[in-house]
């Protein structure tokens, strides 16, 4: 616990010294720049989960074309799951959705660069579950 309290403290990004998207990259430069540099990662790494969930090895974020999206989209992961505030099971299900994520946002938001750049929540979602049950994701 000690040795995590130590990551954490690296971790802290002061906001008045960079923009947004410059603190989620330096925040993915952690491990090496694992997590920058990898579109797929490997839950059995130590620094990460460590172990397989369930059946499955890897998160993959290659279903984000644009780079922008995918960096927030790591980065809010990874947040997530270093923080704590996420099971790993969620994590798991979560990643399930990014491959359908990824081509919902290349349909509809291939304009944007970041996900706050989506200024009609309420348009995202309506568009966003239509999408899921025109494409046989989700059932009404």
């Amino acid at each position: 616990m000690k040795e995590m309290n130590k990551v954490k403290n690296l971790q802290l990004i002061k906001n008045n010294q960079q923009n947004k998207y410059d603190e989620i990259i330096e925040y993915l430069k952690q491990d090496s720049g694992y997590w920058l540099n990898n579109d797929k990662w490997d839950l059995t790494e130590r620094f990460f989960i460590g172990e397989k969930i369930y059946n499955s090895r890897y998160i993959n974020f290659s279903c984000f074309g644009n780079e922008h999206i995918k960096n927030e989209v790591k980065y809010y992961t990874l947040y997530l799951v270093k923080e704590t505030y996420i099971k790993k099971s969620s994590l798991l299900n979560s990643s399930y959705r990014f491959s359908y994520l990824g081509c919902f946002l290349e349909k509809y938001y291939k304009d944007k660069n970041s996900l706050k750049d989506i200024i009609k929540k309420e348009l995202f979602l309506l568009q966003w579950r239509n999408y899921l049950i025109t494409t046989n994701i989700a059932k009404i």
